[in-house]
């Protein structure tokens, strides 16, 4: 999101005043997109960790029913 900030800043708007509305606007929209962004993150680790430990879970069974 820096990077998009520092864009916005050297590009040539029509005034500073602007330049500087966009800059709060794009200070807002990260702090909201932010927790999302945490939220999806956390979910996705405990996603692959369930997938994980049910692939897991599906290995032994196969082999204790190969073995009975």
């Amino acid at each position: 999101m820096f990077s998009l900030q520092a864009a916005l800043q050297t590009t040539q708007v029509g005034s500073q005043d602007a330049t500087f509305l966009l800059s709060e606007d794009l200070v807002l929209v990260e702090q909201r997109v932010e927790p999302a962004k945490k939220a999806a993150q956390i979910i996705y680790k405990k996603l692959c960790g369930c997938l994980q430990g049910q692939q897991g879970l599906e290995a032994e069974r196969r082999m204790v029913i190969s073995h009975v």
